[in-house]
């Protein structure tokens, strides 16, 4: 029996309706009446489907068809789509007629009747294996009704693109995206008519039987040898690495493909036309570095130039040295030769290789370390200078002994270093920092307390610029004086302990202070906590007074918005031996009133002489009232004659 699918090419007309199709229903609630718009397609062929789309659709109970010598079939087995669209198989015995969908509202009929079209038929296909280009022969009946050919995956091939077509013959050129697999044919309409061969059609792939050459270098040719290599579109390596362009030989069967350096080793994949994949038996090797020899090997520092030689060193993309994240690139290579710069922080162990593709080789290198031969003296006072001898000791960028912190030292002599041992310093073995992390032993070093004065006890927890710093000292005979940042700080002894004045404006994490002896001095780097008086800058000048623009001093109102009554207004100035003045205003021009100066005019009488070169002003609540009110950016105005403002300052605290 021939086996046919079909789909109309006729949508029917609106539906009329026999029986009661309305429910009542409020205004807001869903209207779930049943109503048909249409059904199709028709005519139509037995054993096909037929649809029925509407409203409600989902409700219909069974659908009834006139059946041959007038009798009448039921069918309840439906196909719900959604409650849209619904559709059913047509019985082999199905008759024209109107068709009946019952559902629970009643009875819907159709206006137009259901017709039956003589039955399109695919009686055969040859050949029954082909391959993309071929022509495919079928034959039937009604085929001149054919619009299309689809193949697997929906390739279709459209009637203007047949070969030949006929009621009885089609001729259709094999695509080359078409699949193996059972194919249709369509009359093409809107609800189509579609009839699957009853047998799988074979689409002839690709065959892959050998690769050569094995190993085989990135950047060099392949050659697969197989059949029907036409119908690949690439080569797929392994990595997932794709090469679209290719060559290939007049009877199609050698393909010759540059192999990308991002390939990996493993089976080779033919990517077809139809998208389908033809993976080969036997996997590809590649060739890669061999034989690799470093020099030199050890005794390496920062700068060096290394020469690494071996095999197919022409595929390495970037070198990593141990110590160093970034990847650097070769300075030149060949085939059989790389030439590399040692970077900055590299340190002993692997040198790695990598090749684009992944993988990687690898050499190892040993750094040169600085070495001590000898101490200047086996025994050293704290704050004291000795001397190392040894070798590369200009690699040296800090010393440790035993566990104090680390000092900075810098040499630019291999042989020779000179380093203060720091107050924090233990016996025990001393250890060389070098600049790339590595670290060198040197012998144990006998480390005794400093003859100069130094600080035995901190008696002070927490230190503010502006107090005392108590402290007890050894060896305090020999103090001559003690400074802070360099410059001579105020103390007061009591036995062994000393009072010491940090300034208010010496204050940070790493604070010099300098205990000075008559036989040396000793440094300590202390934090000193930002302490209760607070002098801002708001200007600097030198700006010369005149009446005019250009010899006016105008301060923000930004600096004075969070300031409380008590703060401090210095001038810092400069008199010549004229006598001067200074008119102190608002941001609208107002004399602002300071009791210090009786009124709002700095003048050369009311400040006292000429050597004056500092003015503080108390800003009193209602000065600071005077100030904001006025609206204006400017806080403070400032003119006058024969005086010169250096700078102005805001003083808290206090």
């Amino acid at each position: 029996m021939k086996k046919y699918k079909w789909i109309t090419c006729l949508w029917v007309c609106l539906l009329s309706v026999s029986g009661v199709l309305l429910t009542a229903c409020d205004s807001d609630d869903k209207d779930n009446s049943v109503s048909l718009n249409v059904f199709g397609p028709s005519p139509a062929l037995r054993g096909g489907e037929l649809r029925f789309i509407g409203n409600n659709l989902d409700q219909v109970q069974s659908i009834v068809l006139y059946g041959l010598e007038s009798t009448t079939i039921e069918v309840t087995d439906i196909t719900v789509v959604d409650e849209r669209e619904i559709k059913i198989i047509i019985p082999q015995d199905a008759a024209p007629g109107y068709v009946t969908l019952k559902t629970p509202q009643g009875d819907i009929t159709t206006i137009t009747e259901l017709t039956f079209s003589e039955p399109i038929v695919l009686e055969d296909f040859s050949p029954k294996t082909v391959k993309a280009g071929d022509v495919l022969v079928i034959t039937g009946d009604y085929l001149n009704l054919i619009q299309e050919i689809i193949f697997v995956e929906d390739v279709t091939v459209d009637a203007e693109a047949f070969v030949s077509q006929s009621r009885e013959k089609l001729e259709v050129i094999v695509p080359f995206e078409a699949q193996s697999g059972k194919f249709r044919i369509s009359n093409g309409a809107e609800i189509p008519i579609e009839i699957y061969s009853e047998e799988e059609l074979v689409v002839t792939l690709p065959t892959i039987t050998k690769i050569a050459p094995s190993p085989v270098k990135a950047g060099e040719v392949l050659t697969v040898t197989g059949t029907d290599l036409e119908l690949a579109a690439a080569v797929r390596f392994a990595g997932e690495v794709e090469a679209e362009e290719f060559d290939l030989n007049e009877n199609n069967t050698e393909i010759y493909v540059i192999v990308p350096y991002e390939a990996q080793e493993g089976a080779l994949t033919l990517i077809t036309k139809s998208g389908l994949e033809v993976e080969s038996t036997s996997v590809i090797t590649l060739v890669t570095l061999t034989d690799l020899v470093i020099s030199p090997e050890v005794g390496i520092r920062a700068g060096d130039r290394l020469t690494i030689t071996g095999n197919n060193l022409d595929l390495v993309t970037t070198v990593v040295f141990a110590g160093e994240e970034e990847e650097i690139t070769p300075d030149s290579q060949s085939e059989t030769q790389l030439n590399l710069t040692v970077p900055e922080m590299a340190v002993s162990g692997e040198v790695i290789l990598n090749i684009a593709n992944g993988s990687y080789a690898i050499v190892e290198i040993a750094t040169l370390k600085p070495v001590v031969n000898a101490y200047s003296t086996s025994s050293i006072a704290m704050a004291s200078d000795i001397v190392f001898s040894g070798t590369d000791l200009d690699l040296v960028t800090g010393v440790v002994f035993g566990n104090s912190s680390p000092v900075e030292v810098s040499t630019n002599d291999p042989s020779t270093l000179v380093v203060t041992v720091p107050v924090d310093a233990e016996t025990g073995n001393v250890i060389l920092l070098m600049n790339n992390g590595e670290t060198a032993e040197c012998p144990v070093l006998n480390v005794v307390a400093p003859v100069v004065c130094y600080v035995v006890n901190w008696q002070t927890d927490e230190i503010y610029a502006g107090d005392l710093l108590i402290v007890e000292v050894a060896n305090v005979d020999k103090l001559t004086s003690i400074q802070v940042e360099g410059n001579t700080a105020q103390y007061i002894r009591e036995g062994n302990k000393l009072r010491i004045l940090i300034p208010s404006g010496s204050y940070g994490e790493d604070i010099d202070l300098t205990f000075v002896s008559s036989n040396g001095e000793i440094t300590y780097k202390i934090e000193v906590l930002q302490g209760g008086v607070v002098e801002t800058v708001i200007f600097t000048g030198p700006v010369e007074m005149t009446w005019s623009d250009g010899g006016r001093v105008h301060l923000s109102m930004s600096d004075f918005e969070n300031l409380t009554a008590g703060a401090i207004l210095k001038i810092a100035i400069e008199q010549n031996d004229n006598w001067g003045q200074i008119q102190i205003n608002n941001g609208s021009w107002n004399e602002i009133v300071f009791s210090e100066l009786g009124g709002g005019t700095l003048t050369t009488d009311n400040i006292g002489d000429k050597s004056v070169t500092e003015v503080e002003l108390i800003l009193t609540q209602d000065i600071l009232d005077n100030i904001r009110g006025t609206g204006s950016e400017d806080a403070i105005i400032m003119q006058g004659s024969d005086m010169t403002v250096t700078s102005v300052s805001i003083i808290t605290g206090r």
